[in-house]
């Protein structure tokens, strides 16, 4: 498949990020940093939650100490332990007033004007296109006892308190600290990290997640799954020589943006 036919299918992920990350970074290790959930910009992500507790099925008795360790535990789990790399995924756009097969156009991952602006160095870095079904089976080698794997799309919506976690204290008085909360962040993996406020969803986020319990970052081995670098409408043409010398190498596709009457043009170097 033709890279320009690649980058509108359903297995193309974009990432952006700046120009010296994947200098510096990226291309001499081909390995991808996953973060903690709390340097992401959305504070719904990057504070701490306070859980309402709830006894379902009945009376329990309520231990307020036990309860402060699991909403401890469950915050240490997902803004510390848990490390997320984020992708924005093609959709389809349909005119809300005129929806028929002529109105219906795909905005590509990397087409994203704001993405550009926000996440890649106002049109002068990077956007890194990655193969979802590739990234995938990465995921599923490096799953192991300690170290958890999600992935899914982002739900956005309107957040109010149906969005937040409870406590059940019934399960937690049965099951103890550790157990009780391990097994909630499995069993709602979509409420603690696939919600976001619907002001996001023009990204289109894929997300994947990587719950480890030591290491203060993650890494994950590319070198299977990066397909291609889009350059922004204002990357330095003095980089241009070394992109050249990465896509021989790294037998990677190299394009550059340019921004003409409202579309974005992917051209060779």
């Amino acid at each position: 498949m033709k890279f320009e036919d690649y980058v509108r299918s359903e297995d193309a992920l974009f990432h952006y990020t700046k120009k010296s990350i994947l200098f510096e970074y990226i291309i001499p290790s081909m390995k991808l940093r996953l973060s903690p959930i709390n340097k992401t910009n959305d504070p719904k992500e990057y504070k701490e939650w306070y859980y309402n507790e709830v006894a379902i099925g009945g009376n329990a008795s309520f231990n307020s100490k036990k309860k402060f360790e699991a909403q401890t535990k469950l915050n240490d789990l997902r803004l510390q332990k848990s490390k997320v790399a984020c992708f924005c995924s093609n959709i389809d756009y349909y005119d809300e007033f005129n929806i028929i097969e002529e109105a219906k156009r795909k905005i590509c991952g990397y087409e994203k004007s704001r993405m550009w602006s926000q996440y890649g160095e106002e049109h002068s870095g990077i956007c890194l296109v990655f193969s979802k079904e590739e990234l995938e089976k990465i995921l599923d080698t490096i799953t192991a006892e300690k170290i958890k794997s999600f992935k899914d799309i982002m739900d956005y919506r309107i957040i109010n308190l149906s969005d937040f976690p409870i406590i059940e204290i019934n399960k937690l008085n049965r099951k103890g600290v550790e157990k009780y909360c391990e097994e909630k962040i499995q069993n709602e993996q979509k409420t603690f990290f696939f919600t976001k406020d619907e002001d996001y969803k023009d990204e289109s986020e894929f997300r994947i997640v990587i719950l480890s319990e030591n290491e203060d970052y993650f890494f994950i081995d590319i070198a299977m799954c990066l397909k291609g670098i889009i350059v922004g409408d204002k990357f330095p043409e003095v980089y241009h020589s070394l992109l050249l010398q990465i896509s021989n190498e790294k037998n990677i596709e190299i394009r550059k943006l340019t921004y003409s009457k409202g579309n974005y043009l992917p051209l060779r170097i």
